[in-house]
């Protein structure tokens, strides 16, 4: 399952002296987006009913940022799209037991505004 997020992923110097709060206000954005994602691509006839079931099987991940300007990828902050994952069910655990994650980077153009792609399969 491929599914394009309008949001682009974090970066921790975002939540540097911030609040706690910052943090679930970016998770609940992120749980929200990938919802979407999924009806959309669902309504779409793109999806399989398999993926709207609650994950049982270990899945690769694989996010990839579309932006204007690469960072660090020590710098990438994660924790709000893998959980946006767990809490819509798509999967069951963001440890390595349920979970292969692959990050990677890309420049959009200019005219384009910077978007994720997040792919999802069974292992």
């Amino acid at each position: 399952m491929i599914l394009k997020i309008l949001l682009l992923v974090p970066s921790w110097n975002q939540f540097v002296g911030k609040s706690h709060w910052v943090m679930v206000k970016e998770k609940k954005k992120w749980e929200k987006h990938i919802w979407m994602a999924t009806v959309f691509a669902k309504a779409g006839g793109r999806l399989s009913m398999r993926w709207m079931m609650p994950a049982r099987h270990k899945r690769n991940v694989v996010i990839t940022s579309y932006r204007k300007r690469r960072i660090d990828f020590d710098n990438l902050c994660l924790k709000p799209v893998m959980d946006g994952l767990v809490k819509n069910g798509l999967l069951k655990d963001d440890s390595r037991a349920w979970c292969e994650s692959k990050v990677t980077q890309e420049k959009c153009e200019k005219d384009e505004a910077p978007y994720t792609v997040i792919e999802l399969a069974n292992v």
